[in-house]
C-alpha cells in the first residue's frame, strides 16, 4: 500500500469515527441531557443588558462573539441555539482534521475518544474555544512559535487561564523569544481593545468574579464535605449561589475555601518553578514543555474552588499531543497512562454531570451511590495532578536542551 493511499485511508477512518462519536453524544443528550442547555438560554438572555452586567464572568471577547451570533440570529433564540452549537461543532471537527494533519492520528483519534466520554455538554458551553486556541497553539509551539504565541493570547482572552501556559513555553532560544513577543503583542492589543470598548472594570470582571465565587460541590477541596453531605445528620447545605452554580453552606465551608486558596498558590508557585528549570536550558524539547503545560492546566482544574465539567474539555488536545509526541519508553509509558486515566476521569464526570446530578443535590439516602462516583473522580483528579506535576519537574531537570 503506498503512503498517499494509507493517509487517505486513515483520514477516511478518522472522519467516520468522528461522525459515529458525535452521532452517539447526539442521542446521548436526546436521551439523558435536555437541561444541559441551560447555560446557552442564559447567554442569550443576558448578552443586550448594559456592558458592565452581560457575562461578566467572561473576558470582554466573549460576550462580543455572543452579540455577535445573536444579532446574526436577529434576536431569535432559537436562531442562536442553531448558530452556537453549529459554530461549537464545526470547531470540533476543524481541531480534528488539525491534529490529523498536523500531529497525527493517535492525537486526533484522542480527542474524538475523549469529549465522547466527556459527553455532549461541549456543544453548550464556550469551554471549547479556549481549548482549540490553546491545542493549535501546543500543536505548533516549536515549528510555529509566532503562531502558538498568538494562539494562546487569544486563549486567554476566551477564558484566562491560557495566560499561564507560555510561561514554561518561555526560555533563551529563538523560538522561545518569538512565542513570548507574539502572545505579548496580541495579548495586550486584546486587553487595549477590552478596556477601550468596555472600561477597566468590565475588563477585569472575570477575575473579581472568580475571586467572589464560593465553594463548588464538584471541586476538590469541597470532596470531603461531599462525603459528610451523603450522611445522616449534618448541617451542611447545597444551594444555587448568585454565581448561577451548586455550591455548599455551612460547616467547614471557610476552611474548604482557604484550602484551595492555598492549593491554588502552591500550584502557581510549581508553575514559576517549572519556569526557571525551563529557562536553565538553552533549547527546551517539545515533550517537556508540553508536559509542562498539561501539568498546569490539570493543577489549575484540581485546585480550583469551581470544577465545572466543561473545564475537562481543556486536556482533550494536550492530552492526546502526549501520545503523538512521546519519543522514548519512558514518555510512551507516562502518555499511555495519564491519557487512560484522563479517559477514567472524563467517563465518571459524565456520570456525575449530568446523568447522575440530582442525587447529589436530594437528601443524603439518595445520594450516596453518585457521590461515591464524585469522590472517586476527584481522587483520581488529584493523582492526575500530581502525577503530571512531578513528571513535569523531573522532564524539565532532565531536558538536556537537544530539542528532541
Amino acid at each position: 500500500m503506498n503512503q498517499t493511499r494509507r493517509m487517505w485511508l486513515i483520514a477516511i477512518g478518522i472522519a467516520l469515527a468522528w461522525v459515529a462519536a458525535r452521532s452517539l453524544m447526539l442521542l446521548d443528550w436526546l436521551w439523558h441531557g435536555g437541561f444541559i442547555t441551560s447555560d446557552l438560554a442564559y447567554y442569550f438572555a443576558v448578552i443586550n443588558s448594559p456592558d458592565d452586567v452581560a457575562l461578566i464572568e467572561y473576558p470582554a471577547p466573549i460576550l462580543w462573539l455572543m452579540r455577535a451570533l445573536r444579532l446574526v440570529a436577529g434576536g431569535e433564540y432559537g436562531t442562536f441555539f442553531v448558530l452556537f452549537v453549529v459554530l461549537i461543532v464545526a470547531l470540533d471537527a476543524f481541531v480534528t482534521a488539525y491534529l490529523l494533519w498536523r500531529a497525527s492520528p493517535i492525537a486526533a483519534g484522542y480527542w474524538i475518544m475523549f469529549l465522547t466520554l466527556l459527553g455532549p455538554i461541549m456543544w453548550f458551553r464556550i469551554d471549547l474555544i479556549p481549548a482549540v486556541f490553546v491545542t493549535l497553539g501546543l500543536t505548533e509551539m516549536m515549528r510555529h512559535p509566532r503562531f502558538c504565541g498568538t494562539m494562546l493570547a487569544a486563549g486567554a482572552a476566551a477564558k484566562l487561564w491560557p495566560a499561564l501556559l507560555i510561561l514554561p513555553l518561555s526560555g533563551r532560544d529563538t523560538a522561545s523569544k518569538r512565542r513570548i513577543i507574539s502572545f505579548a503583542i496580541v495579548g495586550a492589543a486584546l486587553a487595549a481593545a477590552s478596556v477601550l470598548i468596555t472600561g477597566w472594570e468590565r475588563s477585569a470582571s472575570a477575575i473579581s468574579w472568580q475571586i467572589g465565587r464560593g465553594l463548588h460541590i464538584e471541586s476538590l477541596p469541597a470532596t470531603w464535605l461531599m462525603i459528610k453531605k451523603a450522611t445522616p445528620g449534618n448541617s451542611l447545605l447545597i444551594e444555587m449561589s448568585p454565581y448561577n452554580a451548586f455550591e455548599l453552606f455551612g460547616p467547614g465551608v471557610s476552611a474548604a475555601l482557604t484550602m484551595a486558596s492555598a492549593l491554588l498558590v502552591v500550584a502557581i508557585a510549581c508553575t514559576i518553578g517549572l519556569t526557571i528549570i525551563l529557562l536553565r536550558r538553552p533549547g527546551g524539547a517539545r515533550f517537556a514543555y508540553l508536559l509542562a503545560a498539561t501539568a498546569i492546566i490539570v493543577a489549575m482544574i484540581a485546585t480550583n474552588k469551581t470544577f465545572s465539567p466543561q473545564y475537562l474539555i481543556w486536556l482533550a488536545g494536550p492530552l492526546g499531543l502526549m501520545l503523538a509526541w512521546a519519543n522514548t519508553p519512558l514518555q510512551h509509558r507516562l502518555a499511555t497512562k495519564v491519557a487512560v486515566l484522563g479517559c477514567v476521569i472524563a467517563a465518571l464526570t459524565q456520570l456525575v454531570f449530568p446523568l447522575f446530578y440530582i442525587g447529589l443535590l436530594q437528601n443524603p439516602a439518595t445520594s450516596t451511590g453518585i457521590t461515591v462516583v464524585l469522590v472517586v473522580r476527584n481522587v483520581l483528579m488529584a493523582i492526575l495532578a500530581l502525577w503530571l506535576m512531578v513528571a513535569a519537574f523531573l522532564t524539565a531537570w532532565r531536558q538536556s536542551g537537544t530539542g528532541k
